[in-house]
């Protein structure tokens, strides 16, 4: 504190002496008076007027009171000024600025006082940083500051949220990546760092924001299964009341996995977008096998031979996804005591009806969402009836221990049994979604109409020309009514 008080000693008195023919000067009796009155004689020799020098000192020794030698009078615009701006470079707080008593010139360094003036300021860093920047930086010649917490879960949803940016995304994926890379190293290291890096929800959740978005069905599930580790380790320190340090608990059998969980850190929280999340990429990841099969199979054999890395999916490998996404939906309950909404049923239901496993879909409907209809309605009622000897409840906000299905679950339902054939189970499905208050729009009359006439079209023969093309791929030859013709 001393030091930096005499160095704005030191460029006020520099800033005074620049400004000195520039700003009106202080005028002032005692040491030094007589200088400044022959400098102000000789300034004024020089002008059109000449005045003698006894006269100008006269008038300079009235201009200050003999009882007030140590007052200085300051023109707007000079010293006073500079000063203001030095304190404003050095001091942020002009409020609580505490340091006058001890810069002024008049006055000795009273180390006490010092001391006292310490304690109470608060310690600045030397400039203003960002938000998401690290206060401190020790190697700043050689190194940039690093990133907090908050800088990089700006940095991954800044780059995450952005629509048909698919090189954001990837960034975003990278900066999380780099992120788990600094905390794996702080864990590490011997001597423990000032600046804690450590991945909470919204890094999580932002990093899966960009997997679900890429399709990385891969990533997605590894980031979630390292969630639902530090929540379960996190859940049992909680329950035994133990410290998080001191517990060597094994939650998985990699070494570098119980050294992130045991970490300690502020709470994971796995919520339902997060689980959308993980889903989402699931059923971009199956799409993508779909096309790149698709595409495979439009290619002619010469462009087989052409492409020997072509790999074709079966429907085991293309449900694959979609089948862990399921496995997840399943365990969502016990885990993060999360019931399974129609967020979620509903994409994975449509997911498995893209690939036309339509009993699939109509299972997982039934099995995690439930009916809404007046018969469910009825026997909550009436058995509320019982037991408060008949008065009658009001169930306009009765909630079942399972979701209810809506439009979307339903048309998925009807969809399933069209595409199967199955006209009975269409009609009730579709008499369950109009007593639920559900209507059908034209979009899925019309999806409902086409699958029918897709299931009922006659497979088409080949013309004559198609049959000769064909029989011309292997060599053969044909006569007028299309029938093969032995070369030999």
């Amino acid at each position: 504190m001393r030091l930096s008080s005499s160095l704005l000693v030191l460029l006020i008195h520099s800033l005074q002496l620049c400004t000195i023919h520039s700003f009106s000067i202080t005028v002032r009796n005692g040491v030094g008076s007589a200088e400044f009155a022959t400098r102000l004689s000789a300034k004024k020799s020089r002008s059109p007027r000449k005045e003698n020098t006894s006269s100008s000192e006269e008038k300079e020794e009235e201009v200050v009171p003999d009882n007030q030698e140590n007052l200085q009078k300051t023109i707007s615009g000079g010293p006073s000024t500079i000063y203001s701006m030095a304190r404003r470079m050095l001091v942020w707080d002009d409020q609580d600025y505490q340091m006058r008593k001890v810069l002024n010139d008049s006055s000795e360094y009273n180390e006490e006082m010092i001391a006292n003036i310490t304690k109470t300021s608060k310690v600045l860093p030397k400039w203003h940083p960002h938000e998401g920047i690290a206060d401190s930086n020790p190697n700043f010649r050689t190194s940039p500051p690093i990133m907090n917490n908050k800088g990089y879960a700006k940095a991954i949803f800044r780059n995450a949220r952005k629509n048909n940016q698919p090189s954001l995304w990837r960034h975003s994926l990278r900066t999380y990546n780099k992120m788990r890379d600094v905390e794996i190293e702080q864990a590490r290291a011997t001597s423990p760092s000032k600046l804690k890096i450590r991945r909470q929800s919204i890094h999580f959740h932002g990093a899966l924001v960009a997997c679900s978005k890429l399709g990385l069905w891969r990533e997605a599930v590894t980031i979630y299964e390292e969630m639902k580790h530090i929540q379960l380790y996190q859940k049992q320190q909680s329950e035994a009341n133990t410290d998080v340090a001191a517990t060597n608990d094994k939650v998985s059998d990699d070494d570098l996995q119980n050294l992130i969980v045991q970490l300690p850190r502020k709470p994971i929280d796995v919520n339902a977008y997060i689980v959308q999340c993980l889903i989402k990429a699931c059923i971009i990841g199956m799409k993508y096998r779909v096309h790149h099969q698709k595409k495979s199979e439009g290619n002619d054999a010469s462009s087989h031979s052409s492409k020997p890395n072509e790999y074709y999916y079966t429907i085991e490998e293309q449900r694959e996804p979609l089948d862990i996404a399921a496995s997840i939906l399943q365990s969502l309950e016990e885990v993060h005591d999360l019931i399974p909404n129609n967020m979620h049923v509903n994409a994975l239901a449509a997911a498995y009806q893209y690939l036309n496993l339509n009993e699939d879909a109509s299972a997982l409907l039934d099995k995690y969402l439930v009916d809404d209809n007046q018969e469910e309605k009825s026997a909550v009622n009436s058995a509320a009836n019982y037991l408060t000897n008949g008065e009658t409840l009001d169930l306009s906000e009765y909630q079942p221990s399972k979701p209810r299905k809506d439009e979307a679950s339903y048309n998925i339902l009807i969809q399933n049994s069209v595409a199967r054939g199955d006209w009975g189970s269409a009609i009730d499905n579709l008499k369950m979604m109009t007593e639920s208050g559900h209507y059908p729009k034209s979009k899925s009359l019309n999806i409902w109409s086409e699958t029918a006439a897709k299931r009922e079209r006659r497979s088409s023969k080949s013309t004559w020309v198609k049959q000769r093309e064909e029989i011309l791929m292997y060599d053969g030859s044909i006569n007028l009514k299309g029938n093969v013709k032995d070369s030999n």
